[in-house]
């Protein structure tokens, strides 16, 4: 049985429309939010990984620290450099 629109099931099934879509969003900001109390509430994570600072909004100075590294390595190996706004 397939879900109906406007449900994350069928975001994650493919469909992509409107509703769709701002199910799944609403879904992960629930679950962000979620983690984020968790890790006020000092819940035990494992710092010192990007994805702490990224899934779980740590601002720990490890996670902070890994994070900072990991952006230097991406525009290091990309050649990345930000492109102002022409006016």
């Amino acid at each position: 049985m397939t879900a109906g629109h406007g449900t994350r099931a069928r975001y994650q099934a493919g469909c992509r429309c409107d509703a769709c879509t701002a199910a799944n969003a609403a879904y992960w900001q629930r679950r962000t939010a979620e983690r984020r109390q968790l890790l006020a509430e000092g819940c035990d994570v494992e710092h010192g990984k990007r994805s702490t600072y990224i899934n779980w909004g740590c601002r720990c100075a490890t996670c902070v620290q890994v994070n900072s590294e990991a952006c230097a390595e991406y525009k290091q190996r990309t050649g990345y450099t930000r492109r102002r706004a022409t006016r």
